[in-house]
């Protein structure tokens, strides 16, 4: 169970028996799905700018956009996943409701492959929709924000997907989960999220994040379940929004290690008549661990390798 609290943007959680991490997650064939995980081979522009992402080298990434609601009320900003095997992508339960209202597959279209959103008609776009919605079934999201079992699931038909160099699957964890033994190292995530000046920025972004130690995180975190992240150096805006995966690169395959809950704060104070999302560095982001949930993906997803 955890309890939270909110005082400026910050959460604090109280955790009550917390169970231990899994030593690692074995799959059949040594990987989560075929061929997951590949780094792209596109070199860095020089044209590029300092968060700018490679393009073709986050190739897991996913963006969701949400519409089809009946009310003005239930309008909402897209949200990231990561494409997990050919028939889904995983992403935080709380993307997956506007309000109290569970959405419904025809209120999502998620991309796969795209790198600029000012250039809609690009190649390398795949925009499919959902053929299932699935919650963690220990996801309770009537009490409000809750940060426990914060997955959620969309799952596609066999055909809906077409892999490329700019659309494949990053790989789900399988080493240690002890997150005390992963601290300090740095993982990506990618989005769009806002530039320092909480302006919108056109080409997928990139930050370079550690897994925080326990003791930065103090009561922020529940082992198994919740772990928080911290920013290598001062960028110049925040990739990360809701949904988007933490991945770390082991033996030169990517792997996803957590989900970002929520990506961005909103900044209530400067914005009175219109809350907008701003760019917060110093802050610690709090990401779902896949450890305790890890037999409810791979019992869930169709085309995962079993153990």
């Amino acid at each position: 169970m955890l309890i939270l609290n909110f005082f400026v943007g910050i959460v604090t959680l109280t955790s009550v028996g917390a169970a231990s991490p899994k030593n690692h997650y074995a799959f059949a064939g040594g990987e989560s799905y075929q061929n997951c995980g590949l780094i792209g081979s596109n070199r860095r522009s020089t044209s590029l700018d300092k968060n700018d992402a490679t393009p073709g080298q986050n190739a897991y990434h996913a963006n969701l956009v949400f519409s089809n609601f009946k009310s003005k009320y239930l309008k909402k900003e897209p949200c990231s996943g990561t494409l997990i095997s050919k028939r889904a992508v995983l992403t935080s339960a709380n993307c997956l409701f506007a309000g109290s209202k569970r959405l419904a597959t025809n209120n999502i279209k998620v991309t796969l492959g795209a790198y600029d959103l000012s250039k809609p008609f690009e190649q390398s776009r795949q925009t499919v929709t959902p053929a299932e919605i699935v919650v963690h079934p220990n996801y309770n999201h009537s009490s409000g924000i809750s940060f426990e079992h914060n997955l959620g699931l969309l799952i596609f038909e066999e055909s809906a997907i077409t892999f490329s160099e700019h659309v494949t699957p990053a790989c789900l964890w399988d080493g240690d989960f002890d997150i005390a033994k992963s601290a300090n190292s740095v993982g990506e995530v990618v989005g769009w999220g806002i530039g320092s000046d909480s302006s919108q920025i056109d080409r997928l972004q990139m930050n370079h994040l550690r897994v925080a130690t326990p003791e930065e995180c103090g009561n922020t975190t529940k082992p198994t379940e919740i772990f928080c992240v911290a920013h290598t150096n001062d960028p110049e805006g925040c990739a990360y929004d809701d949904g988007v995966g933490f991945i770390l690169t082991m033996d030169e395959k990517k792997y996803l290690r957590g989900v970002f809950i929520h990506g961005l704060l909103q900044d209530d104070k400067k914005y009175t008549a219109k809350k907008s999302k701003i760019c917060f560095p110093s802050r610690r982001p709090v990401v779902s661990d896949l450890d305790s949930s890890m037999d409810w993906i791979v019992n869930t997803v169709p085309d995962i390798s079993r153990r």
